[in-house]
């Protein structure tokens, strides 16, 4: 660990280079969010577990950050989307 703290912090190329991915990443997760939570909203969820996960739109970026992240898995989240859309 001691290591790669060491690393980044010897070369500013990689800071760089981290910092952007993690800012296209963000950019990414934003973009898929708005669409996501708009659509449950435009459609109307009428499962809870929806609302919880796609209610809003920073509980869609949380979602799709857990999904991605391996805190939840898709599977879960994906379900009151196949109702919503079905």
């Amino acid at each position: 660990m001691a290591m790669v703290v060491f690393s980044l912090m010897d070369r500013s190329g990689v800071r760089k280079a981290l910092f952007w991915a993690l800012v296209l990443l963000a950019l990414i997760i934003y973009i898929f969010s708005l669409i996501l939570a708009d659509a449950v909203l435009a459609y109307g969820s009428t499962h809870e577990d929806g609302k919880q996960y796609f209610g809003s739109l920073d509980r869609t970026m949380l979602t799709l950050f857990m999904s991605i992240s391996g805190g939840v898995s898709w599977e879960d989240e994906i379900e009151p989307l196949r109702e919503t859309f079905a």
